[in-house]
């Protein structure tokens, strides 16, 4: 077979094409008890009583965010639009609002969020993920990422998208339902994370003024540069974290909406085995071998390790 210049370049164009394809984020749609039991649970924690709102087309587990500048490799997505128009790139519209969906509005949590930010209270395309779960640790984690299309243009504006993750249960006391917490805020503040809390530090265009330290969080900003994705902007990494009590019953609430209107997507990326409590690893130290017998007592080391815990030990 003969080949000219140009036949070859076409060749060429397919395969990086095809390369192309392969490495694009993936994403489907999931059932909620799927997503919960199979993705997003990782190490020391038992789920029951998994329930959601929403459209179905609103969950999704997605792939291969490695190709992308999300930061999560795999995970559970929610959000106010339709997973499967909206979350793979390229970023080829500034203002993505996906297929019509069912009106679900007004989360009161949400609408506390809202009202505090003088935005109004309501909150529509409501998406929710809720479910009790059981720690065997002391601690709870997990990571995630929020990303909207109201980036930048909307900074500091009465478009908010609100999202929060609503903890309750031992221990736990919150102005939010059943006295929740919301952990999802800005890291070391209790700023509710959104556009107007977590941006580039500027007013946009339609924006006026934005909420006190709304534009003092820049580095846990990053703009859709690689073009990978389909929303303009997003955070970067960041960890939802608490202090529980082990082997007590809590609850908690994922819940994202659009703020005051129904236009411009926005979505939370939940990293996949996050969800996860700590542990102490217990080892005994045996200083003698196994076929030793001795009269009376010896000295040994018990040894506890707390696995990824920033927290300072203490003794009592």
């Amino acid at each position: 077979m003969q080949f000219n210049r140009y036949s070859l370049f076409s060749i060429l164009c397919l395969v990086c094409m095809a390369g192309f394809s392969s490495a694009q984020i993936d994403v489907n749609v999931e059932t909620p008890e799927n997503l919960i039991q199979n993705i997003l649970v990782g190490q020391g924690v038992t789920v029951s009583n998994i329930t959601s709102a929403g459209n179905a087309a609103q969950f999704g587990r997605f792939a291969n965010g490695q190709t992308t500048n999300l930061g999560i490799a795999s995970g559970v997505v929610m959000t106010t639009g339709d997973v499967n128009e909206n979350v793979a790139g390229p970023n080829d519209q500034t203002g993505l609002t996906s297929s019509i969906l069912p009106d679900e509005q007004d989360d009161p949590d949400l609408t506390t969020i809202l009202t505090s930010f003088g935005v109004g209270g309501v909150n529509r395309n409501v998406c929710i993920l809720e479910f009790d779960f059981i720690p065997n640790g002391d601690s709870l984690a997990f990571n995630f990422v929020f990303g909207s299309e109201e980036y930048d243009e909307y900074v500091c504006s009465n478009f908010f998208d609100a999202f929060g993750f609503f903890l309750s249960g031992p221990g736990i006391n919150g102005p939010y339902t059943n006295n929740a917490v919301n952990l999802a805020v800005v890291p070391g503040t209790n700023l509710p994370i959104g556009i107007n809390t977590v941006n580039n530090g500027t007013v946009g265009q339609f924006g006026t003024v934005c909420p006190a330290g709304g534009l003092a969080n820049a580095q846990y900003y990053q703009a859709n540069t690689e073009n990978s994705l389909q929303m303009d902007g997003f955070t970067r990494l960041l960890t939802a974290q608490a202090n529980v009590q082990c082997n007590q019953t809590y609850h908690i609430k994922l819940v994202i909406a659009n703020g005051t209107d129904t236009g411009l997507d926005s979505w939370v990326f939940l990293q996949a085995e996050s969800f996860a409590s700590n542990i102490p690893d217990f080892q005994i130290a045996n200083l003698l071998p196994d076929t030793s017998v001795i009269e009376g007592c010896t000295i040994g080391d018990l040894i506890l390790t707390r696995q990824d815990d920033p927290r300072p030990a203490t003794q009592e």
